[in-house]
This record gives C-alpha cells, sequence and structure tokens, in this order.
C-alpha cells in the first residue's frame, strides 16, 4: 500500500519468495562452508576416529557436540540475513527482486537487534506451515506476522531510470 509517508507498496509474497529462492543458493553455499571447517576442526581433533572401526562412525555423535554444531549452523545461516538487513535492508536475493526491508518507524535500515528476532520469527513462521506468510492476505497493512511483530516491513523499489 501507499501513502503520503511511504510512496512504496509492500511486497507480495511471490517476490518475497523468488528472493528467498535466490538466498537459498548462497545459504548453501555458506552451509558447505561451514561443514567443511567443522569437519577440519573435528578432524585436527581427533574426534570421531577410532582404531579398528570397521563401521561409519559420526564424527559428532556423543557428548552434545553435535548440538553445539548444529547451533552454530543455524547462528552462521541466521547472521547471513542479519548482516544484510541491518546493512543495507537488503540480501542479494532481495536486491534482484528490489526489495528492502525498512523500520516502519524510521523508514531506514532495522536495528541488528530488530533484524535478529525477525529472522527467528521468520524461520518459525515458514515452519508453521507458512502461516506467519499467510497472515499478509488478511493484514490491513500488508505486512507478514514476522513483520509486524518486529515492526518492519519489506517493500518494493522503484525501477532505476537509466540516465
Amino acid at each position: 500500500m501507499t501513502t503520503p509517508s511511504n510512496p512504496y507498496c509492500g511486497a507480495p509474497l511471490w517476490r518475497r519468495f523468488a528472493a528467498l529462492g535466490y538466498d537459498s543458493l548462497i545459504l548453501l553455499a555458506i552451509s558447505m562452508a561451514y561443514g567443511a571447517v567443522v569437519t577440519i576442526v573435528g578432524a585436527t581433533l581427533g574426534l570421531g576416529s577410532q582404531q579398528g572401526a570397521e563401521q561409519y562412525q559420526p564424527m559428532f555423535a556423543t557428548g552434545g557436540i553435535g548440538e553445539l554444531v548444529l547451533i552454530g549452523w543455524i547462528l552462521t545461516l541466521g547472521s547471513f540475513y542479519v548482516g544484510f538487513w541491518q546493512r543495507s535492508g537488503q540480501t542479494v536475493g532481495m536486491r534482484a527482486w528490489r526489495l528492502c526491508l525498512i523500520d516502519v518507524h524510521t523508514q531506514q535500515p532495522p536495528s541488528a537487534v530488530r533484524c535478529s528476532q525477525r529472522a527467528a520469527w521468520g524461520v518459525l513462521s515458514l515452519l508453521l506451515a507458512g502461516i506467519g506468510y499467510w497472515y499478509r492476505f488478511f493484514s490491513p497493512t500488508g505486512q507478514c506476522l514476522h513483520d509486524k511483530l518486529t515492526t518492519t516491513t519489506v517493500i518494493v523499489l522503484p525501477k532505476n531510470k537509466p540516465g
């Protein structure tokens, strides 16, 4: 919706999911790099190596280390979004689809705390059958639930005019 105080329109779901698709390719590469680092560290520390083991033994199966690796992976992926949103309001996928995340009150990229909250709520919204995204159809402001909870919104930027 456009208003005199906000000349930009809210981003439709198809654009949000298209940007998410682009970002998922980058997240895949980040995940692979994270896995390589974890494997190198685990091999250097001798985790998972047992003399005479004839069957596959997972490197991080015991002692809570596997849970720490999972938490580290989630934090790594979350920091991708928080870093881009807080710096410029756009991830690579959002830039390709001319989307920008802004704070509703300041019309600027949100703070790191708001970005962190939005990332957490966004994952939860997606995991719960996308209910937070479908909320957009019932919202008078066109915000998704995680936008509303963090007082942010995703807007479509105007096309750059050549010249």
